[in-house]
């Protein structure tokens, strides 16, 4: 049998091989159902009017550092309950924790510096809290890490039920740490929840200031001969009650993207504040207004649009949470937050005093938003600015709200209007995110109340109170495959298409097309069409039903084949065959929330078939050599890719259950 006859009989296997890889993928795409995981935590009021606010520690450290993660919520939190509020009754109890990691002996003493550094600090700043605080010292915080596995909708029921019952299972401490580390997932498994861990929480008690008790009374429905409740007072009650409103609440949007995504940042505990304002029935909404911002990245005209499409998606989820407010909510467009940008940078503890005032300079000055981007760039603060700043530059939040108490027919000429009014919407807020490094504190004076204030009585020991459930169940799409293009077969018209399908938590099956097919006269021609298989193993393995595959590095054989007719005036005329088979390695990285970008190379054996031709002297005819036939066979690099890929589907679709 002749090399000819062996590379067409490739040619024809690879090609059957990628049409029956494509009939698959396509048929996924219809079949593949999505696979639900409602988060089953639970969220109880406070029947004692007890309050818990959470202080988050840097990683092995005691140290109070106001401006990390929503620590600057935490302590406007705490100075809006103890400045001139009634201390007569007040008491103050420290619970703190550490992340279940390293020794468990020390850790266990790193959790009671956390809870006597937290105690000094507040001694310290509010004297007159001296005796009113006691400390209770837990261990490493197991039960929240469990509650936050169990309330993460993102988690397969497999992956879940290994870490519970690693968790639940009566091994010590540093055996449990052991066998999770053991796990392939570990690495992405701490980034996600490790960072959360290491906190301490004060329970407040007794703690409320005459005005705010009147309101709270009124909101409970008691007698008030007296009952005309004012701005102030509604705003008094509002920080009080549990349930009460929420303005300043914030939603958190990805670069680029205007989707609310509840598991992005702190929006799952925010979104849950809000929606219990729009589930209370003692309170008709009479407006909403909601303002809309964007990062001040990139063209100011599609930042602005940004804006605007951040604040009508949260518009769109009022609406949908509280059919009700339909009509009654406004939209601000904000635009770029520079005064945020502003804020974040002069609380930002990492940068030096000289960076801040460079950056302040470019800031304040009278250039165009465009420029004064470019001149960011270029300051040493820049990658800072980007990496911690910009992220909680991008978001939607209640600006105000103003609602009406729920009738009540005993009580005549009662004014029951009650507005909140933040003091300012503009500034940044720390989200309690366990993603990113380190948050900027806001600097005006505008809180946030992202503290959970749902909670029970405080449970002492490692019985961390449950947070963030409540929330609606979520379908999570899985990928079923991706779509790929090669950028420099791309840059030379070597137009090209390929198609990845993962297979199972590691491996994954990739078919590749290219297909230039361009010719000028008798005088230029780029002619190809090759077919290749390549089967995938990825050493960072996947939830199956995750949106997030194909990321990472990977290794796998390929086979491809192609026919050819390439021809470039009178100096390159061949026409033939080639098949080829070898090794393929590469890393694939996401780039955007809708894209990754891949970089492979291929090494192995190619062998071809060709036929040299040449065209006439006026390119009438292009004319057969018979004497210059031949084959030629080569090891070495044969492929090299930088492939923009884009996985389908990328994003994830939320279900409300009613």
């Amino acid at each position: 049998m002749t090399n000819n006859r062996i590379a067409s009989i490739l040619f024809q296997a690879v090609s059957k091989l990628g049409l029956a890889l494509a009939l698959f993928t396509f048929a996924s795409l219809f079949f593949l159902r999505a696979q639900a995981h409602a988060s089953t935590a639970s969220v109880l009021d406070a029947e004692d009017g007890s309050e818990f606010i959470r202080v988050f520690f840097p990683y092995n450290s005691p140290k109070i550092d106001v401006n990390y993660m929503s620590n600057p919520e935490a302590m406007a939190r705490i100075a809006a309950l103890i400045d001139g509020a009634a201390l007569d009754n007040a008491s103050l109890e420290i619970l703190s924790y550490s992340s279940p990691e390293g020794d468990y002996k020390y850790n266990t003493r790193l959790s009671a510096r956390r809870a006597n550094a937290l105690r000094s600090y507040l001694v310290a700043t509010y004297p007159a809290l001296d005796g009113k605080v006691s400390v209770n010292p837990g261990t490493e915080s197991w039960a929240k890490l469990r509650s936050d596995v169990l309330a993460d909708s993102r988690l397969s029921d497999d992956f879940r039920n290994t870490v519970i019952s690693i968790i639940d299972s009566n091994a010590t401490p540093d055996e449990k740490e052991s066998t999770l580390k053991a796990m392939p997932e570990y690495r992405e498994f701490y980034a996600n929840y490790f960072k959360a861990l290491r906190y301490a929480e004060i329970v407040v008690k007794g703690v409320a200031s005459s005005s705010a008790q009147a309101s709270s009374s009124e909101m409970a429905g008691d007698a008030a001969k007296d009952g005309n409740v004012n701005g102030n007072d509604a705003s008094a009650s509002a920080e009080n009650t549990p349930d009460g409103p929420k303005a300043g609440t914030k939603v958190y949007f990805m670069v680029n993207d205007t989707e609310v995504r509840p598991a992005y940042m702190d929006n799952e505990s925010n979104l849950l504040q809000l929606r219990n304002i729009l589930s209370n029935p003692a309170l008709n909404i009479d407006n909403i207004v909601v303002v809309g911002t964007a990062s001040p990245e990139g063209p100011e005209a599609k930042n602005d649009e940004l804006a605007a499409a951040r604040a009508q998606a949260l518009v769109d989820y009022i609406v949908e949470n509280c059919p009700a407010a339909a009509g009654k909510v406004t939209v601000q467009v904000k635009g770029e937050d520079w005064d945020g940008l502003r804020a974040a940078v002069v609380a930002e503890p990492s940068l030096t005093d000289e960076q801040k005032e460079e950056v302040l300079a470019i800031i304040d000055s009278e250039e165009t938003p465009a420029r004064k981007e470019a001149l960011l760039k270029k300051t040493s603060a820049w990658r800072t600015i980007r990496r911690k700043i910009l992220p909680v530059l991008r978001y939607s939040s209640i600006g105000n709200i103003e609602f009406t108490q729920a009738a009540d027919t005993s009580k005549a000429g009662v004014d029951t209007t009650v507005v909140v009014t933040p003091a300012d919407t503009t500034t940044t807020i720390t989200p309690a995110d366990t993603t990113v490094t380190t948050t900027p504190a806001d600097t005006t004076g505008n809180v946030v109340p992202q503290v959970d204030t749902t909670k029970t009585t405080p449970i002492t020991g490692d019985n961390t109170p449950v947070i963030g459930g409540g929330e609606p169940a979520y379908k999570v799409r899985p990928m079923v495959m991706a779509l790929k293009t090669n950028l420099l077969y791309d840059a030379v018209t070597a137009l090209n298409f390929e198609v990845e399908v993962p297979i199972g938590k590691n491996f994954s099956i990739m078919a590749e097309d290219v297909f230039p097919w361009w010719e000028t006269g008798n005088k230029y021609c780029f002619q190809m069409w090759e077919i290749g298989i390549e089967p995938r193993y990825w050493f960072n393995s996947w939830d199956v039903k995750s949106a997030n595959k194909l990321q990472g590095f990977f290794v796998g054989p390929y086979l491809m084949s192609s026919k050819y007719d390439f021809q470039y005036d009178k100096s390159l005329n061949y026409q033939g065959e080639y098949w080829s088979a070898g090794v393929s390695a590469g890393y694939s990285k996401p780039i955007s929330n809708l894209f990754n970008l891949e970089f492979s190379l291929s090494v192995g054996y190619m062998h071809t078939d060709y036929r040299h031709y040449m065209p006439t002297d006026d390119y009438s005819k292009l004319i057969r050599d018979p004497y210059n036939v031949g084959s030629v066979s080569y090891f070495g690099p044969t492929k090299a890719k930088i492939s923009l890929v884009m996985p389908l589907p990328f994003n994830t679709k939320r279900l409300e259950v009613r």
